[in-house]
């Protein structure tokens, strides 16, 4: 048995999927940094998207810019994947959703499952305030 231990000092590493990209928060920084790009792609049969680090300039992967200590998040502008995984993946990109990222130590890559979007407490309270109106 593997166990993850859970710091409250530290967030937990997610992703954003919105119709102009994807965009990593503070989390995935620490594993980003020191990459010069990565590559994207996805398992449609298992809703998996990944992001595979890369630390060589490589022709296949979108860039990312050089992480400082005041940058608290990364987008990279790739709208034409985010459409692939609309039409694959069937997930809805008419409005940002949040996703936990795994980070595969051995592979260097995130994983992310797109079957299993994060609910956050906002959407929840626009919806009840929808419900009684």
């Amino acid at each position: 048995m593997t166990i993850q231990w859970f710091s409250p000092n530290t967030s937990l590493p997610t992703v954003t999927v919105a119709s102009y990209g994807i965009n990593f928060n503070n989390s995935c920084l620490n594993y980003l940094k020191g990459t010069k790009g990565v590559m994207l792609g996805c398992d449609i049969s298992s809703k998996k998207m990944y992001v595979k680090l890369l630390h060589e300039d490589e022709s296949n992967g979108f860039s990312i810019p050089n992480i400082k200590e005041e940058v608290k998040n990364v987008r990279i502008s790739c709208k034409e994947f985010v459409q692939f995984l609309s039409i694959k993946i069937k997930i809805d990109i008419t409005k940002p959703t949040k996703y936990f990222a795994d980070f595969d130590e051995k592979e260097g890559q995130f994983i992310v499952d797109l079957s299993s979007p994060i609910n956050t407490l906002q959407s929840s309270k626009k919806s009840q305030r929808r419900g009684r109106d």
